[in-house]
């Protein structure tokens, strides 16, 4: 009677894993790296990253990584993954990879669906993870920013001491958007001014408010309006005038001085 011989495996580290092959042929598994599983491919047990924190396609096409303070989604250059929502009846989320772009689609047979990005308590949405980021329409279509319905403000912010351009870059300063503060500062004040409306009788001193805008001053004596060439006033006292009258002015009289103002 024939013996069988035995063959001899050796195991080159701890972890290793024998394994039983057909007909005796063992192979020899060596340990895999930290946090990595078993898994089955092909047909042979094999080492793989380990699975509790993603899920992943039939074909690996695509896959969602949660950790502790993001989730990522993971889609192959060359192949297209579609994720079912429950958004609205028969609609999904289609994530398509073609020529160099990454398109995220809302879809379905509804006519209008939404894509909500929505953050939580104060996070932010962010568009890209380094260097600058983009929002575009698409080629030939408008590109509309809103904030929420009914009473939503909508809000721009260069961040920091950022600006805010209507350009593609800053390089062109004529195309920066201007605080009210940045033209305040060139320009001086850009309240908006209110009318004013002040009496007095013909032997008082004619002294208007400070903030008078000069401009708009229209004069009227007992109720008939002046030509402006019958009177002045200092821009720097702001204080009224009269010159070339038919008569001097007493107390009698009325003078009345519309104006406008900033309040």
């Amino acid at each position: 009677m024939s013996q069988v011989k035995a063959k001899q495996l050796k195991l080159n580290a701890a972890g290793d894993i024998l394994i039983g092959g057909v007909n005796g042929a063992g192979t020899v598994l060596p340990v895999g790296s930290n946090s990595q599983v078993l898994r089955v491919v092909d047909g042979n047990l094999s080492w793989v990253d380990n699975l509790s924190d993603r899920i992943v396609s039939a074909d690996n096409a695509s896959h969602v990584v949660a950790s502790s303070d993001e989730v990522s989604i993971t889609v192959d250059e060359t192949l297209v993954a579609s994720f079912a929502t429950a958004l609205a009846a028969d609609s999904h989320l289609s994530v398509v990879a073609d020529a160099g772009k990454i398109t995220l689609e809302a879809t379905g047979s509804a006519e209008n669906v939404d894509l909500i990005l929505a953050a939580k308590g104060d996070g932010d949405v962010v568009i890209g993870s380094s260097g600058s980021g983009a929002i575009q329409a698409d080629d030939g279509y408008d590109l509309k920013l809103l904030g929420g319905a009914g009473a939503g403000n909508l809000f721009l912010n260069g961040g920091g001491t950022g600006k805010v351009y209507y350009a593609d870059d800053a390089t062109d300063p004529n195309k920066e958007i201007a605080t009210k503060g940045d033209i305040a500062a060139a320009v001086g004040d850009v309240s908006v001014p209110v009318q004013g409306r002040t009496q007095f009788t013909g032997d008082e001193t004619f002294a208007l408010p400070a903030s008078v805008l000069v401009p708009s001053v229209v004069v009227s004596i007992n109720g008939l309006t002046l030509l402006n060439d019958k009177y002045s006033v200092d821009d720097a006292t702001k204080v009224l005038t009269f010159s070339n009258l038919p008569y001097e002015l007493d107390a009698m009289d009325e003078v009345v001085v519309l104006y406008d103002y900033v309040a």
